[in-house]
């Protein structure tokens, strides 16, 4: 017959057809045939996977795409073969290898697909739709290759189902192999492709045989049979000689496959080697270049390595000391049992840090701060000690000469101190002296001087001894701050009346320059802990300060009260000359006097702010200023909340 392809009409009797019959083993070599591709087939799909380029996906993907199309094939006709009809029965030859083609294209779709790493619900439908649709092609193309008497007619509804099954049976079968190879780490990969093979094996051999249930073969009785065909003897001869070229084919892309895979792990193993060789290249400048020096020892103490700088720094070589132990450098100054203690240590796999004095080549010491610890392999075993050392022998000697020169200076200061001291004594004896019989002399004690001029001059030597009084007392209070010798006796204060108490003792002096001397003292008293002697020094000092620097006719404000932290808080404001910013640090120095000595001369040698200060912080108490120059300063002293016991009034500031 010239027609190759036909459906059953309503009114044709289908039971007139030829009655076929199957060989089961043929069946079972059919069905294995199409697990045995399919398997080949995944095999190589895993080399497709890891390819790093298209070109070498498309490498892989022909083998493959060939071994499975062909394996494909084979079970068709095996298939084929294993179905007996009670007639002659030959195949066309270019049909027959032209239906090999679809398969081919087929087992490419289903192999490109199975090697992406991701498969969404799209592709997987079209790839499988793709797969189906060519097994079914290759199938029914396979089937007009048939030559025999009757014609072939396909029942519309079974030949639907067959092409259905396909197309989900390929669906099935690609999406178990994408599930069994990505979310299965358990299995070995070729369990894993034999089970997908067997999920792909099942899609085409179902296939192959509900496509057989639709054909129906109706005698025609004519001689097409007879023509020019392959006998089913050769076609055997055929399939075997393609299930060996698919084998061959397959064991060839294998080998190919080790083949590259081992070049591929070589070149890998070659890369990375050339790295690690850059690597230790690299490490092994740096430790050689390295500022410090750097000693490499065996797990006994002999020494295999010393860098540079250590050979700078001690004289030795690395073939001087190879083999030797860093008892070499020994200087014979550190005991045994440091070195002991050391070498327990690290035994021990502690690190150890230390300073060490060492001996060079030339016979000079040197000292070194060295750390060493334990470098170990791979497995974590010991296997070297490293040790780095700096030299720090200028350090060393520079600290040997701070610590000398402050003992010097402790020691200039004790002498100092002892020294002010005795001066303070031997001088304050015959200054007592002096005021004590100015005074007697002043009050005319002993009958009356006759000429007011003695008196002016007796008032002037009292105002002189008591002025250098005041300033042996501050020299001597100073030399006691620094020295740490001055102590408080503290006491129960009324602050308000050591306030009014000096106060008074200033106002003459305010008097003097027709100063306003005002103060605003709660009543009553707030009641503070402190040293009343020195709270009275604190006082005098800035009042006696504020009073020196107003010119003539100015204000001076005194205030006491309790500040927001619950604290004291005494301030003295004046509308004197005034400080600049820059200038208070330094008003608060020693000896320091800001005042321009041709504008505003004064009295003192500038250790007024710098006691008062002392004295406040040793109540743990701050003491600010506040200035503008040409406008008046305010100086502020706030003590601790913890030294007011009482505050006794209700002035806040």
């Amino acid at each position: 017959m010239t027609s190759y392809f036909q459906f059953l009409s309503p009114g044709q009797d289908p039971s007139i057809a030829y009655l076929g019959t199957y060989d089961p083993a043929l069946v079972v070599v059919s069905v294995l045939t199409a697990v045995f591709a399919s398997f080949m087939a995944l095999q190589l799909s895993g080399r497709i996977s890891h390819a790093s380029s298209l070109a070498k996906k498309v490498v892989w993907l022909a083998p493959g795409s060939l071994a499975m199309g062909g394996g494909v094939w084979a079970m068709h006709f095996i298939g084929m073969l294993a179905f007996s009809l009670p007639c002659g029965i030959s195949y066309d030859p270019l049909i027959t290898l032209i239906s090999m083609v679809p398969g081919i294209l087929a087992s490419a779709v289903a192999l490109w697909i199975i090697s992406r790493p991701k498969l969404s619900v799209m592709t997987l439908g079209l790839g499988g739709t793709l797969m189906g649709g060519g097994i079914g092609t290759m199938h029914y193309s396979g089937m007009a290759a048939m030559r025999l008497d009757a014609v072939i007619y396909y029942s519309p509804a079974l030949f639907a189902l067959s092409i259905g099954v396909a197309i989900l049976l390929a669906i099935v079968a690609l999406h178990a192999k994408f599930v069994l190879h990505n979310h299965n780490d358990d299995l070995p990969s070729w369990v894993l492709s034999l089970l997908s093979a067997i999920f792909m094996g099942g899609a085409v051999s179902g296939m192959h045989y509900i496509a057989m249930e639709a054909a129906y073969f109706i005698p025609a009785g004519d001689t097409t049979a007879n023509a020019p065909g392959i006998a089913p003897t050769t076609l055997a001869i055929g399939i075997g000689t393609v299930t060996i070229m698919v084998v061959a084919l397959t064991l060839a892309a294998a080998i190919l496959a080790k083949h590259l895979e081992t070049i591929t792990k070589l070149e890998s193993e070659i890369q990375e080697r050339e790295r690690a060789e850059a690597q230790i290249l690299r490490l092994s400048r740096a430790v050689e270049q390295s500022p410090a020096g750097v000693i490499l020892t065996d797990m006994n103490g002999a020494i295999e390595y010393v860098n540079s700088r250590f050979t700078e720094m001690t004289g030795y070589s690395l073939e001087d000391l190879t083999g030797k132990t860093p008892r070499t450098l020994k200087s014979g100054h550190t005991s045994n049992h440091d070195y002991s203690q050391m070498w327990a240590m690290i035994s021990r796999g502690h690190d150890w840090r230390g300073e060490v004095y060492n001996r060079r080549k030339d016979g000079s010491f040197y000292w070194a701060i060295l750390s060493i610890t334990t470098v170990r392999d791979a497995n974590g075993v010991p296997i070297n000690y490293l040790g780095i050392q700096e030299d720090i022998t200028e350090t060393k000697a520079a600290m040997a000469a701070l610590q000398s020169a402050k003992e010097d200076a402790e020691y200039a200061n004790h002498v100092k101190s002892q020294f002010l001291a005795s001066m303070s004594h031997e001088l304050r004896t015959p200054l007592n002296a002096i005021i004590g019989f100015s005074e007697m002399m002043m009050n005319e004690m002993f009958g009356p001087i006759g000429s007011h001029k003695y008196l002016e001059y007796n008032k002037d030597i009292h105002d002189s001894g008591q002025h250098l009084l005041e300033l042996i007392t501050d020299i001597l209070d100073m030399s006691k701050i620094e020295s740490g010798n001055l102590q408080l006796n503290e006491s129960t204060v009324e602050i308000s009346r050591i306030a009014e108490t000096c106060r008074k003792l200033i106002n003459s002096r305010a008097n003097d320059k027709d100063i306003t001397l005002l103060s605003d003292l709660p009543d009553p008293s707030p009641v503070v802990i402190a040293d009343s002697v020195r709270l009275k020094q604190i006082f005098i000092n800035l009042l006696t300060n504020s009073v020196k620097y107003t010119p003539r006719g100015g204000d001076i404000a005194m205030a006491i009260g309790i500040n927001e932290r619950g604290g004291l808080q005494i301030s003295i404001s004046d509308t004197g000359i005034g400080i600049s910013e820059e200038d208070i640090p330094r008003a608060l120095e020693p000896f320091s006097q800001i005042a321009d000595i041709m504008s505003a001369p004064s009295e003192g040698v500038g250790l007024g702010l710098y006691l008062t200060r002392s004295l406040v912080e040793m109540h743990g108490g701050e003491l600010q200023i506040d200035s503008r120059l040409g406008h008046g300063t305010t100086v502020t002293v706030n003590l601790p909340r913890s030294r007011v016991l009482d505050t006794g009034c209700t002035a806040h500031v």
